[in-house]
């Protein structure tokens, strides 16, 4: 018998701060299997009834603390495979912060603001690592931001 597969969507964002710097959130040892102990973008699943921008803007409150940030626009989506009864759809975003004061959740145990360059030398989610090392995403986030 053919196994179903869980299709789930998943919302994500680059936050910049004025530095030109995004903030990565690294897994704390709480996180399912490989997961755990990666940098990652703040994010998570959508719920239902739930719009994108009503998911991300409540995800990044509970894993940052922060509050208000402005979309500057879509970067990429992504299936994401591999989990034994799951397919997840994974949108990122880009996204301004004006306000730096991040207070983590249990879900992360350390954070930082970074270039990309920085960012590359991190052991990193590869769904992110895929979006930073691909040159037209770049190319496109430098016309959003500046």
């Amino acid at each position: 018998m053919k196994q179903k597969l869980i299709l789930q969507v998943g919302v994500k964002s680059f936050l910049l701060n004025k530095s030109r710097k995004f903030l990565l959130l690294k897994r704390s040892s709480i996180s399912i299997g490989k997961s755990a102990n990666l940098w990652d973008l703040p994010g998570g699943r959508i719920d239902s009834r739930e719009t994108l921008e009503e998911a991300l803007k409540r995800e990044i409150k509970e894993e940052t603390g922060l509050k208000s940030f402005k979309l500057l626009g879509l970067i990429g989506v992504q299936d994401i495979f591999g989990w034994s009864d799951k397919h997840v759809v994974r949108v990122t975003y880009i996204s301004r912060v004006t306000k730096e004061n991040v207070s983590l959740s249990a879900e992360h145990s350390e954070y930082r603001w970074l270039t990309f360059k920085e960012a590359l030398k991190l052991n990193l989610d590869p769904y992110v690592n895929d979006i930073i090392k691909d040159k037209s995403v770049m190319s496109f986030i430098k016309t959003l931001i500046k």
